[in-house]
């Protein structure tokens, strides 16, 4: 509809616009629950002071008023915020960008000093894509600079910046299917190595190129190996 109007619109009217979807969202699924005898509480970007700074399409997010969350916890209600949005100093919206329902979902922890857990159409993160290959194993957990070093090279299971938060204040996510058992996958800090730990945590590739991510290993024997793959190709 936006395109039929205006092939270059005003970036704050079209901000707005984007906006609207998650309120809606909320709205619809705070019904929804309520009918079911669960009581709810849907909250937007204006209702909570989220506070954004940065540019339309592509704010970041400065800090978010809980008050009324954790008001709302403690009289026993499920209360679903709207993500992907705030507002700047002005007073308007702002969108966050891409990844930006993440990255407002890993804020909102950080914020109540919650654990973070995103359900979405894939049943975890895997060692490479299980989409280009079938034997793909996923992984129990993973370290917040493996995930981002994954996230830097094309994985699409999360947006670098929404890691980058959580590994800022320590905030463990976890990743699963919407519709599933339990058994997704923790993005969370160091730990010590296991005795059998993988070396290799993650594989990504292009149709040119293949990247590694190798953990705490001896690089003469990575490089030396990688010699002797070469040397037989």
């Amino acid at each position: 509809m936006q395109k039929n109007i205006s092939k270059n619109p005003n970036k704050r009217e079209l901000d707005a616009l984007m906006s609207t979807g998650e309120i809606i969202s909320a709205s619809l699924l705070a019904m929804c629950l309520s009918s079911l005898g669960c009581q709810s509480i849907s909250y937007n970007a204006y209702q909570l002071n989220i506070h954004t700074s940065g540019d339309h399409g592509k704010s970041q997010i400065d800090d978010i008023n809980v008050s009324k969350i954790e008001e709302s916890l403690d009289h026993g209600k499920v209360v679903i915020v709207t993500g992907f949005q705030g507002l700047n100093d002005e007073g308007d919206i702002t969108t966050l960008g891409r990844g930006g329902s993440d990255t407002s979902a890993v804020a909102l922890a950080v914020k109540l000093n919650a654990k973070c857990e995103i359900y979405t159409d894939v049943d975890g993160i895997y060692f490479t894509d299980p989409r280009k290959y079938s034997k793909a194993k996923k992984l129990k957990e993973i370290e917040y600079e493996e995930m981002l070093e994954l996230a830097s090279l094309g994985a699409q299971v999360m947006r670098s910046r929404s890691i980058e938060l959580a590994q800022k204040y320590n905030t463990e996510i976890y990743v699963g299917l919407s519709c599933g058992e339990r058994n997704g996958t923790y993005i969370k800090g160091e730990n010590k190595m296991r005795l059998e730990e993988k070396v290799i945590t993650g594989l990504a590739t292009s149709d040119d190129d293949v990247a590694i991510t190798i953990k705490d290993f001896n690089l003469d024997k990575v490089f030396s190996l990688f010699e002797d793959i070469a040397s037989k190709k």
